[in-house]
This record gives C-alpha cells, structure tokens and sequence, in this order.
C-alpha cells in the first residue's frame, strides 16, 4: 500500500485541470471577429511547453489570418470532408463512427458531413495555425530510426510531439474561453498538402505538415461530450486483456 497523499495545495488545481480537460470539446461555431494578439500568444506558448524527446522541439507554427490563403485552406478541407463521408467511406461505417449520437443526430450529421458544410468553419473562422514538423532533424543528429514508442520510428515521433503541442494549445484556448478544433481535412490529399505549403512558404520535403487548429471566440458555449468508456474497460493490468481494477478511486 502506498503511504503517498496529495498534498492539500495541489487538491484544488487538480480539480480545476480535470474540469477544463472534461470541458474542452471541438468548438466549430466561432465568430469571425479577431482573436487578440495576446490571446494567440499565450495559446502558442502553452503548445511550446509541450514535450518532445531532448527538447528538440520539432515543430513550428503559422498563424494565418489572411483571408485569401483561409479561403484556400476550407476549399481544400470541404472538398477532403465530401470525398471522406460523400464517396470513399461506405454509410454502414459513418453511421458506426457517428454512434455515439441519437440516432436522429447520426442522420443529420452524416448528411452535414457528406455535404462538406461541417467544415466551412476552417475558411470562416479568424485565425488558423498550421502545425508544420521537422521530419529530418532526428537523422541529421545521427540517431538510429529504432522502435521507441508503440512501434513508432523517430521519423513518426515529430507527429506525435505535434499532437502534444496542439493538446496543451487546445485546453490552454478553452481555459481563455476561445473556442478551438483541431483538424487535417485540407491535407488529406497529398497535393492539397503541397499546395497549402507553397502558399505558406514551408519548406518542403523537410517540413510536413502534421494539422490546423482553429482559432476564435465562440458563437456559444457547448455541452459536455458524450460520455466516455469507464476506465476499467480501457486499461490493463501487466498484460493485455486482464482488466484493471483499482482498490480506491478518487471521488472527483
């Protein structure tokens, strides 16, 4: 038995965090006015304090607000979203992903998704800032691509560092009360990625783009997400498929 106790400072921050974490949803309806300038910084700054293996820090931020190259990117991401849900996945398995809705909301959502207007938010919304990631830094220091996480070579790991960056830059936006969602629809199609990078000057092959996160005030306050799986049809103990089942619980 552990003789560790949460100290009583760290109580109530704990709560807080787990609050926001519960809180935070993919908020799509946002205003188009701008987003202040500090509001974007601290957002960013909270992604760069994400981790990354000997702080390499892979990846590198661009905040657009142009309204030409937003144009460009929701053009790119509807038509992503029509070909995802309108033609390439059959409906038996939309429906499936959509399954945790009421059944009269599956209809409605697959029919908004198949028409590419769910993602009109990427084009109308102020501020988008495009994740790119070093995908060659971990050669260039002479690191052998070995396995290190989940099967993962280090060619992989600047997409799961990025995926970090955009959590702690997502749940810093909901603390500030912005709304956020992070997305990839418009690089979906290999040539819309390339074409997106010429207009945003990235450099590539070098530089890749890992996802978007929009950026702005919300139209309204969402509910809670759907519930998720209890924990203890989730996780293991030692080994797969023996369910853990914790002795105690926090009552929060």
């Amino acid at each position: 038995m552990s003789s560790f106790k949460i100290p009583a400072d760290k109580i109530e921050n704990a709560k807080l965090l787990f609050e926001n974490i519960k809180k935070r949803r993919a908020v799509r309806d946002i205003k188009k006015d701008s987003v202040p300038d500090e509001l974007i910084h601290k957002v960013l700054e909270a992604a760069s304090y994400a981790p990354s293996p000997e702080n390499y820090e892979p990846w590198r931020f661009i905040i657009v607000r142009d309204n030409k190259k937003l144009k460009i990117m929701g053009e790119r991401a509807i038509k992503g979203c029509v070909t995802m849900f309108g033609t390439m996945l059959p409906r038996t398995e939309i429906n499936h992903r959509f399954g945790y809705m009421p059944p009269r909301a599956v209809a409605m959502s697959v029919n908004l998704m198949a028409s590419g207007w769910r993602m009109c938010y990427i084009r109308d919304a102020p501020v988008q800032i495009v994740v790119a990631v070093d995908s060659k830094r971990a050669m260039a220091k002479d690191i052998s691509p070995i396995t290190v996480i989940s099967g993962a070579h280090l060619n992989h790991l600047p997409f799961v560092c990025s995926g970090l960056a955009l959590m702690n830059a997502s749940l810093m936006a909901a603390a500030l009360g912005l709304g956020a969602c992070i997305h990839n629809f418009e690089f979906q199609d290999p040539a819309d990625e390339r074409e997106i990078a010429e207009m945003l000057n990235i450099p590539q092959p070098h530089w890749k783009i890992s996802a978007s996160l929009s950026l702005g005030i919300p139209i309204r306050e969402r509910t809670l997400g759907p519930p998720r799986t209890r924990v203890e049809k989730l996780a293991f103990e030692d080994e797969w498929g023996k369910l853990y089942q914790p002795k105690n619980k926090l009552d929060w």
